[in-house]
């Protein structure tokens, strides 16, 4: 559970802090245009992802946080209890996480034709390039990476294809944003583990830190990365059966 907690609340933060970076080059003036303008669609990109993704994790790490207490958690003596409530508005103000999903799919991915979404593709792979050369991330560990990468690269095609139909894009919204943001937030942790792996030899470094990293990102590839299969299975299943009851069964 611990590990569990601080993998997701890492990769929260990579996924903000790139989006906060995007935001600031997307106006920065020693940029030209065309950098500037890619930087920009970076930003409208992590908008959705940031906000659903760590909106939808904080209820989990919370959660967890009120399980690691037991039953004190539940009652009020440690304060962990209020957290966990306060978590619970977080999909809910600032649009709801269903909006930020459809505008992932709608204003994000459809109406650039995917460009978005194919640079942020493009970056991930070239993440995994370089990775070949980090010895202390598994061959094993990259590959789930990979993997969890191509399922966006699927679903991208998948969204492209369909999703001018309001019912199969309101079916899959959810789970392409917690897909696209998952394997965001594995490539971010990668590259984090990939830059401590680097400052490991020195031995003036903190290596603590910098072997959590490490860890962290291992951690993710085993046991956070695999969720990214069912969403992509849950993306390709489409909206037959969502919508296959009738209103008035409900």
């Amino acid at each position: 559970m611990l590990m569990t907690m601080k993998a997701l609340t890492e990769a929260a933060r990579g996924l903000a802090y790139t989006g906060c970076t995007a935001v600031d080059l997307a106006k920065a003036e020693g940029l030209d245009a065309d950098a500037r303008a890619q930087h920009q669609r970076r930003a409208d990109l992590m908008t959705p992802l940031v906000k659903g993704w760590c909106t939808e994790i904080a209820q989990e790490v919370t959660s967890l946080a009120v399980q690691c207490h037991g039953g004190m958690g539940f009652v009020e003596e440690t304060g962990v209890a209020q957290y966990f409530r306060d978590a619970r508005i977080l999909p809910i103000y600032e649009g709801t996480n269903g909006i930020q999903a459809m505008d992932l799919v709608g204003r994000k991915t459809l109406r650039d034709g995917g460009c978005g979404m194919r640079e942020l593709i493009a970056d991930m792979k070239s993440t995994c390039d370089s990775l070949e050369s980090v010895t202390a991330i598994s061959r094993e560990r990259r590959a789930r990476l990979v993997q969890a990468i191509a399922f966006v690269e699927e679903a991208t095609r998948t969204v492209l294809e369909k999703g001018r139909d309001p019912e199969f894009s309101g079916g899959i919204a959810f789970n392409f944003l917690m897909l696209t943001a998952t394997a965001a937030a594995g490539w971010l942790l990668f590259k984090a583990a990939a830059g401590a792996a680097e400052q490991l030899s020195d031995p003036k470094a903190n290596h603590a830190f910098l072997q959590g990293k490490v860890i962290a990102a291992e951690f993710f590839a085993d046991h956070i990365l695999p969720r990214c299969s069912t969403y992509s299975a849950a993306i390709q299943a489409g909206s037959e059966s969502l919508m296959a009851l009738p209103e008035e069964d409900f």
